[in-house]
């Protein structure tokens, strides 16, 4: 169909935009460089493809609007109960789907805008800076702390605090902190809810696993990895869940000369 194709040529080219990663501090050219040249090259691609992508999406997206309108008169005509539950399954699927298209109108500015250093700490207020997360206290010790990372990192701890407001039950404080391991930088999460099952350590990353949000752990893992950072759950099951933020040598500075990891 003509919803499955542009689905499909979408689709091929969020693939193509995250093989094209702006290689980070530590990527080197076999000289002991940076290539910048190269870098500008991906910018470029990404701001060619960006139209096409807006384009595609809006075109997916009216059609989604069609198909959202038809289901509910389908459903009204007393069909068989049967043929109604295949039915409110088909309207949960395109929903799903239009939340994924959100996710891909989010990554369109990934790769335009280059990788630069930013401070932890302003980044973490303002992700939490909305009416959403007043009733909880969020408590930072990374002060100096700065990361590498697409301008975009703001959102990675943005999803991670609406994970815990949405899944961590009657969560009431989020703490912000870091640990040097072996020299990589561990950035660490914490929130007093519920906790997250250790069999589902890996789940909670993988693409629509979380229905309820067009910003998913799976987009926060994707925005870090175009500077060579990851997020994993961390810890084991119990109250509150742990998510680890990690940065090798060179993906990670401190603004200033004193700084006292925590403990």
């Amino acid at each position: 169909t003509t919803l499955s194709r542009k689905l499909i040529i979408l689709l091929n080219r969020e693939r193509m935009k995250r093989s094209l990663r702006f290689p980070g501090p530590l990527a080197r050219n076999g000289t002991g460089s940076s290539d910048p040249p190269a870098e500008e090259a991906i910018r470029q691609a990404n701001r060619k493809l960006n139209p096409l992508d807006s384009v595609t999406r809006h075109d997916i997206l009216n059609q989604i609007t069609a198909l959202q309108g038809y289901l509910p008169l389908m459903q009204e005509t007393g069909a068989d109960p049967k043929i109604l539950e295949y039915l409110k399954r088909q309207e949960e699927i395109v929903t799903t789907i239009r939340q994924q298209i959100g996710f891909t109108k989010g990554c369109q500015e990934i790769g335009v805008n280059a990788p630069r250093w930013q401070e932890v700490e302003p980044v973490v207020s303002k992700a939490v800076g909305s009416s959403q997360f007043t009733q909880i206290s969020v408590s930072m010790s990374a002060k100096g702390l700065e990361l590498y990372a697409d301008p975009l990192v703001e959102n990675v701890f943005f999803i991670i605090a609406d994970n815990a407001l949405k899944h961590g039950h009657h969560v009431g404080e989020i703490r912000i902190r870091y640990e040097i391991r072996d020299q990589h930088l561990v950035v660490i999460i914490e929130d007093d809810g519920d906790g997250v099952k250790d069999t589902e350590n890996e789940a909670i990353f993988r693409f629509g696993y979380d229905r309820h949000t067009g910003f998913c752990l799976a987009c926060a893992r994707f925005f870090l990895s175009m500077t060579g950072l990851t997020v994993r759950k961390t810890g084991s099951f119990g109250p509150g869940a742990s998510f680890g933020i990690t940065g090798p040598p060179g993906a990670f500075r401190f603004s200033e000369k004193e700084h006292d990891p925590a403990p």
